[in-house]
This record gives C-alpha cells, structure tokens and sequence, in this order.
C-alpha cells in the first residue's frame, strides 16, 4: 500500500440490519481502526510538500477514529469534528443513539492496540515506528479528556503539538539509523524564511543526484568505451574479426537452411512411401477379406450339396431294400402256388 496517503487507515463497521442477522454476533455495530506503521510517520520532515498533504489527510484520519473511540464511554455516542465527510459516514457506527430499539443488547467499548514488532535488526526502525505509535495512540485513549477535547476543537489548533513530537521521533530515527544530521532544525544561526532555505536544501540534493546520474553515466561510457577496445583487440589476436564471424555465421545458417530443406524433402518422400505401403496394404487386405468370403460360401454350397447327396443315397438304398424284400415275396408266393 503506498505511504502518506488515507487508504493506508484501514476502517471496519458493522451496519445493524436487526437481531437475526447478528444473533451470534454480539459485537455489531462496533468501530474497528487499523494505522498501519507508514501512515504516522512524518513525510521526509517536511520537505517533500506533495507528499506532506497526503500524510495530514491521513493524520486526520487517525486523529478522528481515535477521538471516536475514545468518546465511546456513555450510552450516547460523541462524534468528534461533526461537520466532516468521516463524522457523517460513522454517525450509525454505534448502536446506543436515541430510540434505537437495540440499545439494551450495548455492552461496554473495549479497546485494543497490537503492535508487530521484528527481532531482525533490519527491520528495527519498522518495529520502532510500531511502538511509538501504539504508546502514542495510547497515551491519547488513556487521557480523561481526549473525547471533550477534541470534540469542541479544529484538528489545526492541536495537532501542532503532535506535529513536533512526530518530527522529533523521525529526527531520532534519523540519526539513530542514517546517522542524518537536521540543517534547520537546532540549527545555531537564525533562519529568517524556512520555506527559503527548504528550498535551498531541496535544490541541493536535487543538485547532487544529478551530478551522481552524470557520474554514473560517464562511468558506464567509459566502461563500454574499455569493452569495446577489449573487443577489438581480442578480434586482432584472434585473427578473426567480426565481420568475418558474421559471414561465417551466414554461410552456416544457409547450410543449415539447405540441410533442413533436404531433410524436409526427405521426411515428405519417406511419408508418401509409407502411405503407398499403406494403401496397398488395406486394398490387399480388402482383397483377402473378399476371398475368404467367397470360400465361405462356397463350403456353404458344398456342404448342402453332400447333404444332398447323402440323402438320395439313403433313399436309394431304401429303394433297393424295398425291391430285393418284394422278389423275396414274389419267390414265397410262386413257392406256394407251385407247391399247390
């Protein structure tokens, strides 16, 4: 989230829409503030007037939530600073107002400030800024007259005093990690016009970052300018220079070049070979298949043949057993009559 600015003040309410939709929920209707570490500390003390204008909106903020919670005490709600846009937003945020028909289920406003602090020696001045600003806040909750205070007052005709003890904090923090010596504050001669001598200060730095960019830059010359002799050189000992490594690099990217379409030819002849083959497979296969078809059904008509083969046979022979059975009468009966 960036620095300075308002959204780095992270507000939390609670709308009352009745019992039901909060039945397990007895904190409704509650104010809950979040100041993040970046969103107290003083904008390069002072000396960037953009950046300025962000963190007293953001300053303001704070300052508002907190005179808000701590004006919670009674069972009638004290918005500080009444006429501003926050006041108006956060007029509902509590449930004891006058006849609100939830105001038996208001308990006590509790409070608590969490600060998250780094053992790595790194981040000391992050844990530094979290620390002051939770005993500030909380010297401010922990005062009897913070809620009429700043109920009845602008935020400009007491927030200088807080002003001064923020640059103070961020003057310590300065010297403690920067080792920053201040130009304007505790200075020994007597400054006449601040804003001058801001100005001074501000060209001054601007100054200096331009001569280190310019530095920066003939150095970067100078070290393509030694690259390039190193180059150079390096293609005299070589014997090879660098026109003669592009024209060789050309004559292998055109080998290279032919060498892939003789390849591409080949794969395209190898792949219509093997369609031919695979062609010439499935028409013999088809060719198969109808073979053995027409074997099958010339079993088919073989075998009805013998079966009708077998059974004239048979009838035959029956025919033949029904003559030799009727001579043998006919003998019996001459026989007989012989006989006679």
């Amino acid at each position: 989230m960036p620095s300075y600015l308002p959204d780095t003040v992270v507000f939390q309410l609670y709308h009352d829409d009745g019992e039901a939709e909060f039945v397990d929920y007895m904190d409704a209707n509650s104010l809950t503030f979040v100041a993040l570490g970046d969103a107290e500390r003083t904008a390069l003390c002072g000396i960037d007037a953009a950046a300025q204008l962000h963190y007293e909106g953001a300053q303001r903020a704070v300052v508002s939530a907190a005179g808000i919670v701590s004006s919670i005490r009674r069972r009638r709600l004290r918005v500080p600073f009444g006429m501003s846009e926050l006041s108006q937003l956060l007029r509902r945020a509590y449930n004891t107002e006058k006849g609100n028909r939830n105001n038996s289920l208001t308990g006590s406003t509790e409070t608590a400030l969490l600060a998250h602090a780094f053992l790595d020696a790194v981040w000391a001045e992050e844990s530094f800024h979290c620390l002051s600003t939770t005993c500030r806040v909380g010297n401010i909750l922990g005062s009897t007259g913070i809620g009429s205070t700043t109920g009845d007052l602008a935020v400009d005709k007491w927030r200088l005093d807080q002003d001064i003890m923020e640059l103070r904090d961020e003057l310590m923090i300065a010297r403690t990690a920067y080792d920053y010596r201040p130009c304007i504050y505790e200075s020994n001669r007597p400054i006449s016009n601040i804003k001058e001598e801001e100005m001074k200060r501000i060209n001054a730095i601007e100054s200096n970052r331009e001569k280190t960019r310019e530095r920066q830059l003939s150095v970067f010359c100078e070290r393509a300018k030694h690259e390039e002799e190193m180059a150079k050189e390096l293609e005299q000992r070589g014997g090879a220079t660098l026109d003669e490594l592009e024209r060789a690099l050309e004559a292998k990217k055109r080998e290279s070049g032919a060498l892939q379409a003789d390849r591409d030819n080949r794969i395209r002849e190898y792949e219509h070979t093997v369609e031919r083959i695979r062609t010439r497979k499935q028409d013999e296969e088809s060719a198969s298949e109808r073979l053995r078809q027409a074997m099958q059904q010339l079993e088919q008509e073989l075998s009805l043949r013998q079966s009708a083969i077998e059974t004239r046979e048979q009838q035959l022979e029956i025919f033949q057993l029904d003559g030799a059975r009727e001579r043998e009468a006919i003998m019996r009966e001459r026989r007989s009559i012989e006989a006679a």
